[in-house]
Parts: C-alpha cells; sequence; structure tokens
C-alpha cells in the first residue's frame, strides 16, 4: 500500500532531510489589534531569543544580523556590476492580509513605504500589486482557497524592491493534525513491509520538525487549505506540504517556510525587500535564504510589531531611499534616530548590505537576469518585445542573452517596442548597441511599400532608424524562415551608434520599436544587444 498525494507517492525518501521541517501553530498575528492573541509558549521562546540577542556581538552602525542558519552569501554577482545598487526597476507589494490591514495601518498608507515606491521618479519604478481583498474588504478572514498569493510568493526574485505586509511568527512545533490522520492510516495497514516503510518516513518528518522547534520564521500566505489529511492530500502544493516547504497552522491556513521561497525562487537583482511581518528577522532562518539568492539588504523586526510602527517605519526607510537618494545604512539611521523600539520592546533589523542604494543609470543594457535565463527586467515592453538566448544560429554578442523585437511571430500582428526611463549620466558621449534585421520582406517584396522599419527614438527624437527597403541588396544573408510566409534574410550583427552628449545630466527615455509597413502579413525581426553608454573619464 503507498499513500498517493496527487499522484505523487508518499513513500518518496527514506533518508532524514534536515533542511526540511513540518510546523503547526496558533497563528501570531501580531499588531495593535491582535496583541492579546499572540502565543504564550512562542513569547518565552522570545524571551530566551530577546536575551540571546542582546549578548551577541553587533555589527557597526546598530544592524543586527542574527544567525541559526549558515549564510553562504550572496549568489556571485556579473563582472563590472556595482553591488551597492538595485538591479531592477521592477517594485511588488504583496499583502495577502489586505483584507484585514485595510481597517487599521497598511503599507499603501500616506506614510508607508508603497506609496514612496509608486511616486518615485528617479527612478520611476515599474510596479505590480498582489493583495487578497480591497478598501473595501470586510475584517473577516475569506478563507481564501486559491493558490494567487501562494504563487506571487514564488516570483519575488523577478523584483528589485518588494513590500511584504503579512503575518510572520517564530515558532512552536504542535503535531499538525494531517501527520495525525496519517498516523491512524498507518496503524491501519496490514503489509508489514509497508508499515515499515511509512513507519520510517513519519520518523524522518518528525525529527526534521523537532530539528528546527522554536528556530524557523515563517510567513502567512492567507491560503486556506483545511487541516483534515483529506484537504491537504488534495491541495495543489500537497507536495510542498508533504515536503515541509509550506506548513499547515491549526486554523488550516499555509505558511511559507524559507524553503518554499528557497526552491521557487531564482537569483535576486540585488534586491530591497522589506518583510513587515512579525519576527521575520529574529533570527536568520528566513534572512539568510534571502540573501544567499541575491537579495541586496533586508529589513525586517526581531519580535511582534505594531503595524502602525511598521508601517511608519517602512516610510521613513523608503522615503530616505527614494526621496533623499540616500542608502539603506542612511535609512535605517534615519528611522531609528529617536530610538529603535515600537513602545513594546521590538526594533527594526538591518541586515545584508548597508551601502544598497538605488539608481537612476540605464540598467540591464544585455537584457540579462541573475539567473542567465533573459529579461526584460527594467525595460517596458509593447506588442512582440523580449528576451531570448538564440534566434536560429545567432548568438548574443555578449552576455546570455539578448532582446527580440518583432512585427510579429506569434506575439502580435504589426508592432513591437521596449523602453526605459533613466539619467543620463554626466560627460556621456555616445550610445551604441549590437542589432540584428531579420526579414520575410526581403528579397521578393523590396521597394513595394513594405518597408519594416526598425528605428531607436531619445526623448522622442529619432537617433537611428533602418527599414526593408534601405537594406535590400546589402549583403543580406539567407536564412531559415521565421514565420510560414516564406524565404527569409538577415543582414548578420552589426553596429550603431549616436551621439548624446547633449542629452549628459537629463532624464531621457530610450526607445526600440519595429512595425510593420504595408501589410501584417509578412514579419519582420530585430536582435538587439549589449546596449554600450561611453562616458568620457
Amino acid at each position: 500500500m503507498v499513500f498517493a498525494f496527487n499522484d505523487i507517492p508518499f513513500v518518496m525518501t527514506q533518508e532524514t532531510i534536515p533542511d526540511l521541517s513540518l510546523w503547526s501553530s496558533t497563528l501570531d498575528a501580531g499588531g495593535p489589534d491582535a496583541a492579546a492573541d499572540r502565543n504564550a509558549v512562542a513569547s518565552t521562546a522570545m524571551s530566551r531569543e530577546r536575551v540571546r540577542l542582546a549578548e551577541a556581538d553587533q555589527p557597526a552602525a546598530g544592524a543586527r544580523y542574527p544567525a541559526f542558519v549558515k549564510n553562504a552569501g550572496p549568489l556571485t554577482k556579473g563582472a563590472g556590476e556595482d553591488p551597492d545598487i538595485v538591479r531592477s526597476k521592477q517594485a511588488l507589494f504583496l499583502d495577502p492580509w489586505y483584507w484585514q490591514h485595510v481597517h487599521s495601518s497598511k503599507m499603501n498608507d500616506a506614510n508607508g513605504p508603497w506609496t514612496k515606491v509608486t511616486g518615485s521618479e528617479k527612478p520611476k519604478l515599474q510596479t505590480s500589486v498582489a493583495v487578497n481583498g480591497s478598501d473595501a474588504s470586510a475584517n473577516v478572514d475569506p478563507h481564501l482557497t486559491t493558490t494567487g498569493m501562494l504563487d506571487v510568493f514564488k516570483t519575488l526574485s523577478q523584483y528589485g524592491t518588494v513590500v511584504l505586509h503579512t503575518h510572520g511568527a517564530y515558532w512552536e512545533f504542535s503535531s499538525p493534525n494531517w501527520l495525525a490522520d496519517l498516523k491512524d492510516k498507518i496503524k491501519a495497514i496490514t503489509d508489514p513491509t509497508v508499515k515499515a516503510a511509512m513507519q520510517n518516513v513519519l520518523k524522518n518528518i518528525e525529527n526534521s520538525m523537532m530539528q528546527w522547534n522554536g528556530k524557523m520564521v515563517l510567513l502567512t500566505s492567507d491560503s486556506y487549505v483545511g487541516t483534515d489529511l483529506t484537504s491537504v492530500t488534495a491541495h495543489p502544493y500537497a507536495s510542498d506540504i508533504i515536503a515541509g516547504r509550506l506548513v499547515v497552522s491549526t486554523s488550516g491556513h499555509l505558511l511559507v517556510t524559507p524553503w518554499f521561497l528557497d526552491k521557487y525562487n531564482g537569483a535576486f537583482p540585488n534586491s530591497l525587500i522589506w518583510l513587515g511581518a512579525c519576527h521575520s528577522l529574529q533570527n536568520d532562518t528566513l534572512g539568510s535564504v534571502l540573501l544567499k539568492k541575491g537579495a541586496g539588504a533586508l529589513f525586517g523586526f526581531d519580535e511582534s510589531v505594531y503595524r502602525s510602527w511598521n508601517v511608519s517605519q517602512g516610510g521613513v526607510v523608503f522615503g530616505t531611499m527614494l526621496v533623499d537618494k540616500k542608502t539603506a545604512q542612511n535609512g535605517f539611521d534615519e528611522a531609528t534616530k529617536n530610538g529603535n523600539d515600537d513602545g513594546h520592546g521590538t526594533s527594526l533589523v538591518l541586515s545584508g548590505n548597508g551601502k544598497l542604494h538605488f539608481d537612476n543609470g540605464l540598467q540591464n543594457p544585455s537584457f540579462e537576469d541573475p539567473d542567465g535565463a533573459g529579461s526584460l527586467q527594467s525595460w517596458t515592453a509593447s506588442g512582440d518585445a523580449r528576451a531570448i538566448k538564440s534566434m536560429q544560429e545567432d548568438s548574443p554578442t555578449n552576455g546570455h542573452t539578448m532582446a527580440i523585437v518583432s512585427s510579429g511571430l506569434g506575439h502580435t500582428t504589426s508592432y513591437g517596442s521596449f523602453s526605459q526611463n533613466f539619467t543620463v549620466p554626466k560627460g556621456a558621449t555616445t550610445m551604441s548597441f549590437s542589432w540584428n534585421f531579420y526579414s520575410a520582406e526581403f528579397m521578393q517584396w523590396c521597394n513595394k511599400g513594405y518597408d519594416d522599419t526598425f528605428r531607436v527614438l531619445m526623448n522622442g527624437n529619432q537617433v537611428f532608424r533602418t527599414s526593408v527597403d534601405s537594406l535590400c541588396g546589402s549583403g543580406l544573408i539567407a536564412t531559415e524562415p521565421i514565420d510560414d510566409k516564406g524565404d527569409c534574410f538577415k543582414t548578420g550583427w552589426q553596429t550603431a551608434s549616436f551621439d548624446v552628449s547633449g542629452y549628459a545630466e537629463q532624464d531621457v527615455t530610450l526607445f526600440f520599436e519595429v512595425q510593420d509597413k504595408g501589410d501584417t502579413i509578412y514579419d519582420t525581426a530585430v536582435l538587439v544587444d549589449n546596449i554600450v553608454l561611453s562616458v568620457a573619464p
């Protein structure tokens, strides 16, 4: 007999997995309207931890960096990249409990951090919002049964700025109901071999639970699964619950462990992350995972935090960094200049690189991402524009990926573009880039009104243009079709450059586009790579 969870056999390992655990506890909501609900057992653990932290050596400038899990350090960054700059202009606000927070203090209040993010002009951040509820929400738990909030936790590494507002806790173990149900089922097994194997699995799970008892920081997703074995095994994330990456609380909510974030997130682009949750940096079980995966700096709290203080401190930090153009350490110092205490013994914690800051320079000029898969992070795309690793036999001229912008190829019918706002640095002289023009309009439709065009604009001024008609007969290379309409030719990699000295110290929009002309039958695609902004010494 083998129990199956969505076709995943439960008997999947006979080895102890020390980095995985299964936990359950009552929810520690924190904040002024939930302070009375704090778990007494957890409070005892918090008191022990506060003593340990007070006795530990403290890093300079007042930031605490407690450690339970060894921090392997951030992932290696690319050559020539400034380690002190947030390397993506994508920003995320994630609040699984917005339906509750809207009735007290929320991150998008006027004095909160998200307002500073959305109001920033230099840099202009590209914002995404994932909240459970609305400003009209009733203060009643909706028992969210969909996986939308959990899915967002898997995408945090796509953002250079993350503002998280949820509940968190420093958990004490109690055996989850679904595991008790499973024990009862195992007792009923008559096959001695299967029964022994299942008992061994249970032993490994419980050993793993106890190894992290009182140590792991968890975040709540407000996704509801229930507590019985049938509900757990039918859930889309059953394998993560079984493996201990998600935990079922005694109230039936799913809680996110650091290992869930570790499994599903790629490398972070030197991100700034506000962990607006109780106990989020009480120890390093959560922080070490995020820093290992490339986050630049983390802000969080060492115990249960009042929501109003969470929001106001975030507003000060992000205001210092985005409005005053200062560092994470400056933000920490400003937020704590009148004391680092929410009035109930909780402190703000900064972990990671205190020199981290925002920059309004050109970002991601070679269309890479920290995982090497390629992306248009920091660019705004429309129509068909994306990052790819190769196009037929053509590879990027720099790095592992390049951009493609087209008039079709299944993603649009006539148009593609990508653009970015940035400040041209003082002393800038020229900008150059590599391009490779593919078209099914060559050679049959040259000079017949089907003059598909590739242009580059800076602040609306055309700085580069080429097209089918201007390229016909100029040493084109026959290549495989890019659509199902017929023959295709390409230019091969070319280099273009233009003068940007007149834009020095100005805010600009750099804009690349491909447009169909005449009809939308035959497609044109242009590869772009290695945008270089040269600055005089």
